[in-house]
């Protein structure tokens, strides 16, 4: 790239430098990759993928470049994105992210996560780890079935209209007794 002898007399024959030294080959041909191309893992890959390639041809229209992009989407999902007739690339990424759930049982998210990964799995009993166990940090619920047996509220179900009418004599709701701020059915 530069030479102690020949230094680099612009800004331009640097970019210049940098770009045959670090860019990409001369006789790769994006275009035709970018046609050829195929999703094979998930869709993210694969858009990532398609915008590496799409960024270095020129002289395609918008819309060559989604026919490109959907062309080269796994079948099951493709079907689903043109059914809904997507009027650019990333609409179409988006609904074939959203797809791409439907199909895989368990979908591997778009992004990574900083918080450490846990198990669900137990461990094994094993001496050693009787012997370090420690108590647990909250009470453990009582794993017993309820027993007691279901009783039947003794309260009626009433209208409205029968509310007021009782209401207006004083009646208790459940009970035929005059209702006081101390009263208590004798049915309870």
């Amino acid at each position: 790239m530069m030479q102690k002898n020949n230094p680099f007399q612009s800004w331009e024959g640097f970019t210049k430098a940098l770009e045959l030294e670090f860019g990409p080959s001369p006789y790769e041909c994006p275009r035709s990759a970018l046609f050829k191309l195929s999703q094979l893992g998930s869709v993210h890959d694969y858009y990532v993928e398609f915008t590496a390639l799409a960024n270095r041809v020129t002289g395609l229209t918008v819309d060559a470049i989604l026919d490109c992009f959907l062309s080269g989407l796994k079948l099951e999902i493709r079907r689903e994105v043109l059914a809904q007739s997507p009027n650019s690339v990333l609409k179409a990424v988006s609904l074939a992210k959203l797809f791409e759930e439907k199909y895989t049982p368990n979908p591997k998210p778009y992004f990574s996560s900083s918080y450490p990964k846990t198990s669900t799995t137990k461990p094994q009993n094993s001496p050693q780890s009787k012997t370090n166990a420690l108590p647990p940090l909250l009470p453990t619920p009582n794993l017993q079935p309820f027993t007691q047996p279901f009783k039947p509220s003794n309260v009626k179900n009433i209208t409205p209209a029968e509310m007021q009418i009782r209401r207006e004599k004083g009646l208790c709701y459940t009970c035929d007794d005059k209702f006081t701020p101390n009263h208590r059915c004798p049915n309870k």
